[in-house]
């Protein structure tokens, strides 16, 4: 490209980061020729590949870098929104495709009963995802990076009921276009923030919890998903006006005037506690939905067995473990589903073979304190069998020893 330097120079000046450079530069690279706007519609025709979303993006820049520093609003002899329309019209026609990763109309049934399948390390940033809106990098880093004192307490009354929640600036974390002003919250999960250490990457997360909260694959809950069923829950009712749910989201509503934005973050301040109130439900308190009389079958698994000597807590598990697998099953817990290269479908328990490499791990145990470190996950497995799941079966005091005391030597911090 003609004018590569001078383009990476100028988004360094518009701020934008320089791994998004890097991608902006690499997808203009690999681009196949275009010399028309109507090329944009014809890109699949033409090569028999589907332009990707960082494609509509990194044109959108270079658009911006014509108009700026060449001072034209012409591409290739095209008017600038000449291109724009043709990346509108595809937009709507992926918007109509059938892709399921991307669900707009989650239910909060199916919110709920997502959290509560979810491994309970999962359960505070998840609940913040639905509850603020917030992209889940940007929400990542908030919760990385928390200060207390960021923290702003508020009450309101709504139908005659005070309505705790807080809100807590996140301009820190913008990132280019992908703005963010304040997150949102119920008072409720203030206490659990304060005391969360994220388990995992972004990445990890984020998978696990598409895993995990997903029954139905044509309805995936996923970040993004979440972040969906947020916007919907804001404007629901016309609880949020739409430039407000927009606010925020982290995006800049466009044809508001300059008196009016100034005014979104009050006005978002009044409003949220509506929304809080009438349209999104507790998920820190919100029971167990009963299990769906339809459920997929499980896939088959061939798990190792696990050395006993008949008189220790691998001896429990021996005896359990058919049992443990129902369990799991009927009470939604650790529930996965993992698509073939055929694009098939199959739901798998993942508690099971962490509780299996847990206990190979610290053979022959006894006591609580023959427990050896463990992976978090297998943590998670292991409490779910010993403290939850046994004390179910009539097995209160595993090997004579409490829920309590097993749970203190399951830890985390070990």
């Amino acid at each position: 490209m003609e004018h590569k330097k001078d383009f990476v120079a100028f988004m360094k000046t518009e701020k934008v980061s320089d791994k998004t450079i890097k991608d902006y530069i690499s997808t203009l690279d690999r681009l196949k020729p275009i010399s028309s706007p109507p090329d944009i519609g014809r890109y699949q025709e033409m090569y028999g590949e589907v332009l990707s979303s960082k494609v509509e993006k990194a044109v959108g820049k270079l658009l911006r870098y014509v108009k700026v520093r060449q001072a034209s609003t012409s591409f290739l002899g095209y008017d600038h929104e000449l291109w724009r329309v043709q990346f509108n019209a595809l937009k709507a026609a992926a918007e109509e495709s059938t892709d399921t990763s991307r669900v707009k109309d989650l239910t909060p049934e199916e919110i709920i009963a997502g959290y509560h399948r979810l491994d309970e390390d999962l359960k505070p940033f998840y609940a913040f995802l639905a509850f603020t809106g917030m992209r889940a990098e940007q929400a990542y880093d908030v919760l990385d990076s928390r200060k207390d004192e960021k923290v702003e307490e508020y009450s309101a009354k709504v139908e005659g009921k005070a309505v705790k929640f807080c809100r807590y600036a996140t301009s820190d974390v913008s990132r280019g276009k992908k703005m963010s002003y304040y997150a949102f919250f119920p008072a409720s999960l203030l206490a659990q923030i304060r005391t969360y250490k994220l388990p995992n990457t972004l990445t990890t997360m984020t998978k696990k919890i598409r895993q995990l909260a997903t029954v139905d694959p044509k309805r995936p809950i996923n970040a993004s998903n979440l972040r969906k069923y947020a916007v919907n829950m804001l404007r629901r009712n016309q609880a949020v006006d739409w430039d407000v749910a927009e606010y925020i989201q982290g995006r800049r509503p466009k044809g508001v005037g300059q008196a009016r934005y100034l005014s979104l973050k009050d006005l978002a301040t009044e409003q949220y506690p509506i929304a809080l109130h009438k349209n999104m439900p507790d998920l820190l308190n919100a029971p167990r939905p009963e299990r769906q009389k339809e459920r997929p079958r499980l896939a088959p698994v061939i798990e190792p067995e696990v050395p006993t000597n008949g008189k220790d807590l691998q001896a429990l598990w021996v005896q359990y473990r058919d049992q443990f697998r129902e369990w799991c099953y009927d009470n939604d817990v650790g529930l996965v589903w993992r698509t073939g290269k055929r694009g098939d479908t199959s739901l798998y328990l993942s508690h099971p073979p962490k509780v299996i490499s847990a206990l190979q791990n610290s053979p022959h145990v006894t006591k609580p304190q023959d427990l050896k470190s463990s992976r978090r996950t297998e943590v998670t497995a292991l409490r779910m069998f010993v403290t939850e799941f046994l004390p179910s079966v009539g097995e209160g005091r595993p090997l004579g020893f409490s829920p309590s005391q097993w749970r203190e030597a399951i830890s985390y911090n070990k």
